[in-house]
């Protein structure tokens, strides 16, 4: 065994001390120059074993009794090791001490190498004055001693100390000198980091496609050489260019692939700077609960290494998402933190950044005047700094502020600025911003035809970025932030009143509402015969996740029965959990294609709506935008367009006032029935008033509808609205509803009619629910064949076996909706919760899926009007029909409505006509509303063809 070999076997530094005591003092000095290599070799690979190798080093040179040149060394590469870590102040200690060395050795050419360390950890500490001095100073005794290769090395170091100052030209000065010099004497390894170093700066100086095709180049480059930590270094870069190209899904995946590498080589400097850009992109999809916590992780690391300017982003950031997220004190006070420590940095151009996001924030808050201001400022100094893309972003947050004040002129001044900085900019998303408040400028001229053509530039700029997201969940969000680009095309187009107008409008309202679910639906993961190895452990990594959430959450038999039932959570490991399940879905989602609907689905228009709709129906497409709300109502015959005497703001209360009064019901008897008339008096006069706003003017003539809601009118129970004499909506009408009419060929594709329907009847949690065991009991009598899950047998993975073979599938348990997050709403089974994550790996073929659960109908819509909440789970798992509720609901009352539907749904087979015929009997006992309204159908209508069986009853 050699004794390089010898000492890398070694356990502790004191081992390898003992090993080499009796080695002679040369053997010993050849030793520490082996080892150092090989901490060089490490730092390319794995930093914390870099440092494991430096220790062994430091502990062999100490046993030698020469001039201290080899103690001088070993301290010299344990500082690379320790820099390589970001563990500065230690890092500049030990090549203070080799440098001290080298001196009494008379050594001044390595005291001049030895500063490229020193630069780069005066710098991280953000002694940058100092950091300039040394490393001129330095450079200059490199280049009179001939040592041209290590001056090369100090440019690169002063590069990277401008670019933190936020000066990229200066730093890419340095850098291109690095690059001749490296190219000059082969030095691969370091022309491959002087190239990555370019591209950041060509990357600030809005040179984009240079920057991605030097980084691309690097990136494959190190991944044929096996050199993880350079591979890293790329997808870091690569991942933040894609981010700003609005490659959304791409730049997601490297980024993503930068943080798991660089947390298996612990490296936590570069782990928070990639966290801080993965808040970035969260941010930019409106995924504001992740990304505040995803900054928070980064503001957390950065701080217990030291690092300021990487704390100051973090912070920065989630002061951004806190911006989105309508928090405006939790904003200013992080912009306020972000602005000191960017101070404490001597950083202007971040500081610009910061006043970026003050003008936003201010006009949020209704300040135009003060927001513009800043704005313009903020451009001004990205300006001078040449931070291209930077300016770009300020001037536009200007423009949009100077709109809202009404200085037209200045407005397009900013515009016009922001368009020539532009031009050789390839950022999508910067385009269709500005050519979204150019048509804002058009229309406040009153040019509405140049208006029109700005409002479509952007909406196709923008269709062309969400067609390579490829994430569900980003999509959502960027539907959510670019919902009003949509919203001001589509209201001033339904201002045209003819009927191409219609056409076209209808057209454009599907194209913004709940596109993502219309791709997701067009993608479904067959989970069960994936062929894909890495697919299999990603979900075999969420059925983990989920069992580690429900323990995490609490679920533990305690009452001997078998249920296990939530306690107290750990909020913290709750939280981290949930994490990691979002994470594994967007890796899942972005490694196989059907799940993440790369291929966006088609969207509907009236032509294609005309021709699907059934005879006696008609569908009303809503569109409530900011400054009116409509109506486009279609039948067979042609469509239409009503405009609403109603404003968003005065729906949203006016819903908002209606689901007060409903719910006053759930108080609870002893409160209710002495107050019983009082109580329908005052919920019948809010549900009058809606009808004369949304359903009345409507005039609508056939018997069966289908309804396409739109914000707050996911929210109403239309089934309840007064029509006159008396009567209700429900005595007329069979009303469905629709997350958009696109989904209308996934939900439409025409159910089994089996002659033997097979129901699966399931209620988890009976004895907390005493209704649904009686419930579920009487559901599984209505069929001659299938199977009931009650009590401690219904577990996820036997809910998720009997499913994939029903063909009416009734859940009756307690249902939780998450309004911080949506995704994780959930149904509470015997062992646990299931949430929508876990509904994606659910294969169904059921005709309908009945969820008599709390709230299971309820979902949170976005700006994009992304219907998210367990119907999308069920919806993506392939049931034909929903039936789900929309309020608490009595389990007394919905034992006898469930009987009834179930009684209709046997004769009908339409579950929207066995679901109204069901209401108007259960109004008769029960007339107030929250009993007999909760519930609603996701189906488009369908009557049994002639002569089929209508299923044999074993009652």
């Amino acid at each position: 065994m050699s004794r390089l070999a010898e000492i890398l076997e070694s356990a502790t530094p004191e081992d390898a001390a003992r090993r080499a005591r009796d080695w002679p003092d040369g053997e010993r000095k050849a030793l520490v120059e082996e080892l150092a290599s090989e901490v060089l070799r490490q730092l390319r690979i794995d930093a914390n074993r870099a440092l494991v190798v430096a220790d062994l080093t430091t502990a062999v040179a100490g046993e030698t009794n020469g001039n201290g040149e080899a103690r001088a060394r070993a301290a010299w590469v344990r500082g690379h090791a320790l820099a390589g870590l970001v563990r500065a102040a230690e890092a500049l200690a030990e090549y203070d001490r080799a440098a001290e060395a080298y001196e009494r050795l008379g050594r001044e050419d390595e005291v001049a190498r030895i500063a490229l360390g020193r630069v780069n950890a005066l710098t991280w500490l953000g002694r940058y004055r100092e950091a300039i001095a040394v490393g001129e100073r330095a450079r200059g005794a490199l280049l009179d001693a001939g040592r041209d290769l290590a001056a090369a090395g100090l440019d690169v170091n002063l590069g990277n100390l401008f670019h933190r100052l936020a000066d990229p030209q200066a730093a890419l000065t340095h850098y291109d000198r690095a690059l001749d010099v490296a190219n000059q004497h082969g030095a691969t390894d370091t022309v491959s980091t002087v190239q990555l170093n370019r591209a950041t700066a060509l990357s600030a100086l809005g040179r984009i496609d240079a920057a991605a095709h030097l980084y691309q180049k690097v990136r494959d480059e190190a991944d044929d050489a096996g050199k993880t930590r350079v591979r890293a270094f790329a997808d870091f870069n690569l991942g933040y260019i894609r981010f700003q190209c609005g490659e959304y899904g791409r730049a997601w995946d490297t980024l993503d692939a930068a943080r798991q590498s660089f947390e298996e080589l612990r490296d936590d400097h570069f782990l928070a700077l990639t966290l801080v850009d993965l808040a970035e992109l969260l941010i930019e999809t409106a995924s504001w609960r992740r990304a505040a916590t995803t900054s928070e992780r980064a503001r957390d690391l950065a701080a217990s290494l030291g690092l300021r300017l990487e704390q100051a982003r973090a912070v920065l950031m989630r002061a951004i998402a806190a911006v989105g997220a309508g928090d405006f004190d939790q904003a200013a006070q992080s912009l306020d933190e972000a602005d000191d420590l960017f101070a404490e940095e001597g950083n202007a151009g971040l500081r610009a950044l910061v006043d970026v996001y003050r003008a936003r924030l201010l006009l949020r808050r209704g300040e135009p005047g003060p927001a513009a201001e800043r704005a313009v400022d903020a451009a001004e100094v990205s300006r001078l700094a040449n931070l291209r893309v930077q300016e770009i972003g300020a001037r536009l947050v200007a423009a949009e502020a100077l709109l809202a004040g009404r200085d037209l002129d200045e407005a397009r001044r900013q515009l016009r600025l922001a368009g020539a900085r532009l031009r050789g900019v390839p950022s999508p998303w910067l385009r269709a911003r500005r050519e979204h408040l150019r048509g804002r400028l058009e229309e406040a001229h009153g040019r509405r035809g140049e208006a029109v053509r700005a409002y479509r530039n952007a909406v196709a700029k923008l269709e062309d970025i969400r067609g390579r997201i490829g994430v569900d969940e980003f999509r959502v969000g960027f539907g959510d932030a670019n919902a009003d680009v949509y919203a001001d095309l589509i209201e001033l187009v339904l201002q045209g009143r003819s009927r191409a107008a219609v056409t076209d409008a209808f057209a454009l309202i599907e194209r913004a509402r709940s596109r993502s679910l219309v791709d997701l639906l067009a993608g479904r993961l067959n989970a069960h015969d994936e062929a894909d190895p890495r697919v299999r452990s990603l979900l075999d990594r969420l059925a983990t996740l989920r069992g580690e959430l429900n323990r995490a959450s609490g679920f533990a038999s305690d009452r001997g029965d078998g249920l296990r039932r939530p306690a107290v959570a750990a909020a913290s490991s709750v939280g981290a959990l949930e994490e990691e399940i979002a994470d594994t879905l967007r890796r899942l989602e972005r490694r196989n294609a059907r799940l993440g609907a790369l291929t966006q689905g088609e969207t509907a228009t009236v032509d294609d709506t005309k021709r699907s709709l059934p005879a006696d129906t008609e569908l009303v497409e809503y569109f409530v935008g900011p400054r009116g709300s409509w109506a486009i109502v279609v039948d067979r015959e042609g469509s239409r367009s009503v405009q609403l005497p109603v404003g968003r703001d005065d729906l949203r209360g006016a819903v908002s006032r209606l689901r007060f009064q409903i719910e006053k019901r759930a108080i609870g008897d002893e409160y209710a029935r002495p107050r019983e008339r009082l109580l329908l008096e005052g919920v019948s006069r809010h549900l009058d008033s809606l009808a004369e706003k949304i359903w009345a003017p409507l005039e609508l003539r056939a018997r069966r509808i289908v309804v396409v809601p739109h914000g707050s009118l996911h929210f109403v129970p239309f089934a309840a609205l007064p029509i006159g004499n008396g009567e209700s909506v429900v005595d007329r009408h069979v009303v469905s509803a629709l997350p958009s009419a696109s989904c209308r060929r996934f939900v439409a594709r025409g159910p089994r009619h089996r002659d033997d329907p097979r129901v699966l009847a399931v209620a988890s949690h009976a004895g907390d629910l005493p209704g649904a065991d009686r419930e579920v009991a009487r559901v599984r009598k209505a069929f001659a064949r299938g199977r009931m899950l009650r009590g401690p047998r219904a577990t996820w993975s036997a809910f998720r076996d009997e499913a994939a073979r029903a063909d009416v599938i009734h859940v009756a348990t307690h249902g939780l909706f998450r309004h911080d997050d949506p995704g994780l709403s959930a149904l509470l089974l015997a062992d646990g919760w299931v949430r929508v994550a876990d509904l994606l790996s659910l294969r169904l073929d059921a005709d309908l899926v009945s969820l008599s659960a709390c709230q299971s109908g309820r979902v949170e819509v976005s700006g994009g009007d992304e219907m998210v909440g367990l119907c999308r789970g069920f919806l993506h798992a392939g049931a034909r029909s929903l039936l789900v509720s929309l309020w608490p609901v009595d389990d007394r009352v919905t034992e006898a409505l469930m009987g009834a539907f179930y009684r209709n749904l046997r004769a009908q087979g339409d579950p929207a006509e066995a679901l109204a015929a069901a209401m108007r009997l259960t109004r008769a006992e029960w007339p107030h509303p929250f009993h007999w309204a909760p519930f609603f159908t996701v189906s488009w209508p369908r009557r049994r063809p002639a002569g089929a069986p209508a299923g044999r009853s074993k009652a």
